[in-house]
């Protein structure tokens, strides 16, 4: 971080207040700003990056049915379904 900028003039505002959408005019000079602060090759090389990089997948979220007897006991849940009736298995 350069000596002459300071956390107020990097955060203006509080993150949570809404701003109004941005404008190309306003990308443009929010470009000129980070090549200023980063050089052209840096922020090239960070824009192709992103360009060329994998999209992260999202993850399949498991169920609790889906889990092994084990894991479920190590989490904390119970059996997967109750065992039927000793009498079933006599007919």
């Amino acid at each position: 971080m350069r000596p002459e900028m300071t956390m107020q003039s990097m955060h203006p505002t509080p993150i949570n207040v809404p701003r109004p959408p941005l404008r190309p005019q306003d990308l443009g000079t929010i470009m000129n700003a980070v090549v200023a602060l980063y050089g052209p090759r840096r922020v090239l090389m960070a824009a192709l990056r992103a360009l060329i990089s994998p999209r992260a997948r999202k993850r399949r979220q498991l169920h609790a049915a889906e889990l092994s007897p084990h894991l479920r006991q190590d989490v904390g849940l119970g059996p997967a379904q109750t065992a039927p009736p000793y009498t079933e298995y006599l007919r």
